[in-house]
């Protein structure tokens, strides 16, 4: 996975889910999408934060919650060029969603607090109702408002 930290406004060390550095606004690229997500209220706040993975076939990502005492409310996350599956797990719960090329799913709640997410690193996938998925290259823009620029060493994604 390939991660595009220039366009990023922050750079956040995962290990100790630090903001280390503030880089200015988001790219004027992203103008028109943070409007819609502003217009439609899909986050309280403007995000200040784009994280952009390029995932290659064979690649995923672990199950988490994103740093709670780091990140907003709300994670947005665009899907492009390709679908594929986003397990959410929390206990004994499973619940897998479909996140077709184009797509955009907004995590709030349960599904940002309590629910873990994470993307299968398998060449083909198949959802618990047996949807198969064969994953081809697939971009996602994550959209985050940083709450805080600097978090106590304890601080860890779930």
């Amino acid at each position: 996975m390939d991660t595009y930290s220039a366009i990023a406004i922050a750079t956040d060390v995962l290990n100790t889910r630090k903001v280390l550095e503030e880089y200015g606004p988001l790219p004027g690229f992203t103008d028109f999408l943070v409007d819609r997500i502003m217009d439609n209220k899909w986050m309280p706040n403007k995000p200040n934060h784009l994280l952009v993975n390029e995932y290659n076939p064979g690649q995923g990502i672990m199950p988490h919650v994103d740093a709670p005492a780091l990140f907003g409310a709300a994670i947005l996350s665009l899907s492009l060029l390709s679908e594929c599956i986003m397990k959410f797990t929390c206990e004994d719960q499973s619940i897998d969603i479909i996140l077709p090329r184009r797509s955009l799913a907004i995590l709030t709640g349960d599904a940002r607090y309590k629910f873990k997410h994470g993307i299968s690193k398998d060449l083909i996938e198949t959802t618990d109702s047996g949807i198969i998925i064969e994953r081809d290259k697939r971009i996602s823009f994550t959209f985050r408002e940083i709450i805080a620029w600097e978090v106590a060493e304890n601080a860890t994604c779930a």
